[in-house]
């Protein structure tokens, strides 16, 4: 077996490591004098550098050694567990997190000598004076060399501009791209600085963004007309610059990096490989489906030897789909583990005081559900901590607590989930709300005038949604909730919003506990069988033709003070464009379903039964046929279609 063959396990073992590293860190940061902490993050330590050392991971292992000797240099007394050393080792955890990201999905490693000759410098430094000392020379040095050379520009009469450049998402060659754009403004002028340095634009080592300090007698729009006719380029902008002006906040190369491999990267394995796993849970399918069927034929045969065998293989039966369901299971704590780092880092950037309550976080979720769920939480936390706590000179005015709190919980109830993400910030004002959905068009003053406070408040998840005032580019609460409530929507699950000013938010989510096996109620449609899943019904009845009246060119029915427009299925499948309702006198079966906020009534020809089902996946020539969730196939062998309830109203 060559090394190659062990990667799988070594990058299961690795990333458990960092994930201790990164847990014990931040309780090393509250507790700097704890040695036990030390000793727990000094083993993971070597045991990376020896792993990485023996797959020839030479990145990873010349890391990981620094890291060892940092880690001792403080456990000695020699090196001061102060702020700017825990944040270089958060840093190495990211930096090595995401090389391990890189070797997963067989990219080419990140260099990391910048990193290890930082690790190397403050380890040489003498003492913790000295490292201060010599890091705060050279920021002022910097500091002093750049205003030097802007006097002595505008003395020559030149201008200093901050040009932003923005390449296009999908540009394949940013370092050529980045290298035209420095050519052409060194053609004008001189380039004071660029951020990054231009040797990491020339090797893309950047994100899709970069700036240049440049001194030049050229007017701004000319610096902008020739960057702009370089392909490949989405924005630029040109604006005077001085050197007491703040900084745009702007993703640092990591996390940039981070997102990109998160896209490639998928979990492959719980304990065995997920392939294989699913392999499984999909033959015990098949047996629980194959099972029905051999328990409805044995009726007709009236053998009691038989019956009792098969009572006994549908027990069996049972007891294995329970077993294997719960190796679908996996607990939140997973995806629980990564907030604490990411309010840490968030809110010492805001410059704000935040703790992070967790509570939960041995509730079990469906893995493919975990998987995907991780996104939307991060926005919502990242929401809470942009735009809903405040800073402590404001909550100090409001006579709240100087730290803010933000509580992430998940607890069982019944066949769901609920995750409720909560902050002690300012709230969200309705009035505001109000105020932005007529501005863009979403409701006229009429329609807001009928709907509740709630209602109105739930808006925000509207597309495009935000409350703020300020220019494109920037994060704004309400942004982007209506890609949150999709993605949760794509999960069968639900998410709203309880708010009150000055006081909080709190974001409640419900989700399914499995997408594996779901409860439907099956219905008869022109001789075929569709399922609907339970979860998207709230009811059922029997409608006459002379209920039905004509809203807008709609079939709609009046049902305890609200008008729910009716679907016909068969039509919306195209089975048939004829008329719905041919007898006036008879009754017609209306499931009432709602997904997205919204009602409807699915017209069919006969209502049949409940019944828990395997979903089986379309394959690849019917997938995204609109309308068609998936399949499973029915205890007689048949093959019914899952409706998707969303995409039908």
């Amino acid at each position: 077996m060559g090394l190659s063959d062990y990667k799988e396990v070594f990058l299961s073992d690795a990333n458990e490591h960092v994930k201790t590293l990164n847990n014990n860190l931040l309780k090393l940061e509250k507790d700097p004098e704890n040695l036990k902490l030390l000793d727990e993050m000094v083993e993971p330590v070597k045991s990376l550098k020896s792993m990485a050392g023996t797959m020839g991971f030479d990145q990873i292992t010349s890391l990981a050694y620094q890291m060892e000797k940092l880690l001792d240099a403080v456990k000695n007394k020699k090196i001061v567990l102060e702020k700017r050393v825990t944040n270089l080792l958060f840093e190495s955890l990211d930096v090595m997190e995401n090389l391990l990201d890189q070797i997963e999905v067989g990219e080419e490693v990140d260099d990391v000598t910048d990193l290890v000759e930082k690790l190397k410098k403050i380890i040489a430094a003498e003492s913790r004076e000295k490292y201060e000392k010599d890091s705060t020379e050279e920021r002022k040095s910097e500091e002093e060399n750049e205003k030097e050379s802007i006097k002595k520009a505008r003395e020559k009469g030149k201008q200093v501009y901050l040009v932003t450049v923005k390449l296009d998402r999908d540009c394949l060659l940013k370092s050529v791209r980045a290298y035209m754009v420095l050519k052409e403004v060194k053609a004008l002028g001189n380039i004071i600085k660029s951020i990054p340095g231009e040797q990491d634009l020339e090797s893309g080592i950047f994100t899709d963004s970069f700036q240049l300090i440049v001194q030049t007698k050229a007017t701004d729009e000319l610096i902008k007309n020739k960057i702009e006719k370089i392909p490949e380029i989405e924005k630029v902008t040109v604006e005077s610059y001085e050197v007491s002006e703040p900084k745009r906040e702007k993703p640092s190369y990591m996390e940039d990096r981070q997102r990109e491999l998160l896209e490639k990267k998928r979990e492959r394995f719980v304990r065995v490989d997920r392939e294989k796993l699913d392999y499984i849970i999909g033959l015990v399918g098949e047996l629980v489906v194959n099972r029905t069927r051999v328990l409805e034929l044995s009726k007709s045969l009236g053998d009691s030897n038989l019956k009792d065998a098969l009572e006994q293989l549908d027990l069996i039966t049972s007891n294995l789909q329970n077993a294997v369901m719960k190796l679908r299971m996996v607990n939140i704590k997973q995806i629980y583990d990564r907030f604490p780092r990411l309010v840490r880092d968030l809110s010492q950037r805001k410059n704000k005081k935040i703790n992070l309550v967790m509570v939960g976080e041995e509730t079990e979720l469906d893995r493919s559900i975990v998987n995907v769920i991780e996104e939307p939480l991060s926005h919502l936390i990242k929401n809470a901590i942009d735009h809903g706590i405040e800073r402590a000179p404001d909550r100090n005015r409001l006579n709240k607590k100087e730290v803010g709190t933000i509580k992430l919980s998940a607890r069982h109830e019944g066949s769901h989930v609920l995750i409720e993400i909560e902050d002690d910030g300012h709230g969200i004002d309705s009035r505001i709300v109000r105020t932005k959905a007529i501005e863009k068009g979403l409701k006229t003053p009429q329609e807001l005038e009928k709907m509740s406070e709630d209602e109105i408040i739930q808006l925000v998840f509207e597309k495009n949604f935000s409350l703020s005032e300020e220019d494109e580019g920037t994060f704004h609460r309400g942004e982007g909730l209506d890609k949150v409530k999709s993605i949760i929507e794509t999960l069968n699950g639900e998410i709203s919003l309880e708010t009150t000013i000055k006081k909080g938010t709190k974001f409640n989510i419900k989700l399914p506990l499995t997408l594996a096996i779901i409860k439907v109620l099956l219905a008869k449609v022109d001789e075929s069988i569709y399922a609907i899943p339970v979860e998207s019904i709230r009811e059922n009845i029997h409608v006459y033709p002379k209920d039905v009246k004509r809203m807008q060119g709609q079939q709609v029915i009046h049902l305890r003070e609200e008008m729910i427009r009716l679907i016909s299925v068969r039509s919306k499948l195209g089975l048939d464009k004829g008329e719905e309702f041919m007898d006036k006198d008879t009754a017609y079966p209306v499931i009432i379903v709602k997904a997205g906020g919204k009602k409807a009534g699915f017209i069919v020809d006969e209502l049949l039964y409940q019944q828990e089902i395997v979903i089986k996946s379309l394959g690849k020539l019917l997938e995204g046929l609109r309308g068609i969730a998936g399949a499973t196939v029915l205890a007689n062998g048949e093959v019914a279609l899952i409706l998707d309830v969303s995409s039908m109203i």
